[in-house]
């Protein structure tokens, strides 16, 4: 009698998610807005440290200064971002298994792209886009997660400090690979591939990211280490479909 507390609180389901998996995709989400929260952090206190000296220091976070420097414009209210919450409230949620090949668009992101057949796009409370969600393969259910954030320097400064920022925030971060990918259409974007752990759940993610001017966009494609790999190859087709709306 005593565990029935606890056993229907874990079996609770959000998304079509348990309350534990609902729980890891928040706090990717919270995750991803602190890497970027973390970028900005980087952008800014490098930018003081230029106006106060002629020389900028080797720093773990901020790759070295280059010949012709990009002006990045950091945007104030960007390092205020609220913390996205996942608020249990089946009435909000609005889930669609689109039909196979069907454009899914973010008119307010500016971009769109196809999600994995069979996967369902689905709204969730607190994060500005949707969330594309597959099949639950053992405690795990693989996620599509599409985050954005000003920065008007180069593509690759950008994954740069990206990096530095995982390293930074993750828990037993690897970097597996870091690579061009170009979409169908030939949009270049930059795929990087990481293990960390989260909650204690060693994880597998891949970081699609794309220049959109005065923004980059990043797609997080994330399921268990050991789980879902069969997922990878759909996710990546789903990727090359990738567009940024005029």
């Amino acid at each position: 009698m005593g565990d029935s507390k606890p056993q229907a609180f874990s079996d609770r389901r959000y998304l079509g998610m348990t309350a534990p998996q609902a729980g890891i995709v928040v706090v990717l989400a919270l995750m991803a807005v602190l890497v970027l929260c973390g970028l900005i952090y980087t952008i800014v206190s490098a930018s003081a440290q230029l106006g106060a000296a002629s020389v900028l220091a080797p720093s773990a976070t901020v790759s070295p200064r280059p010949t012709n420097p990009p002006t990045w414009t950091p945007t104030p209210t960007s390092a205020s971002t609220p913390v996205p919450t996942l608020t249990p409230s089946p009435q909000a949620i609005d889930a669609q298994t689109p039909v196979p090949g069907e454009r899914h668009v973010e008119s307010e992101g500016g971009f769109s792209y196809v999600p994995p057949s069979g996967w369902q796009v689905v709204d969730a409370p607190g994060l500005k886009y949707k969330v594309a969600r597959g099949t639950p393969t053992g405690d795990f259910t693989p996620n599509l997660n599409v985050v954005d954030e000003p920065f008007s320097g180069s593509l690759d400064d950008f994954v740069t400090a990206s990096l530095a920022s995982f390293k930074e925030f993750l828990k037993d971060v690897r970097i597996v690979s870091q690579e061009d990918f170009v979409t169908d259409e030939g949009e270049r974007g930059v795929k990087v591939v990481i293990e960390d752990t989260q909650q204690d759940v060693e994880l597998y993610q891949v970081f699609y990211i794309f220049d959109a001017g005065a923004k980059k966009i990043m797609v997080t494609y994330t399921r268990l280490a050991d789980q879902g790999q069969d997922n990878d190859d759909s996710v990546d087709q789903s990727m090359r479909t990738f567009r940024l709306e005029e």
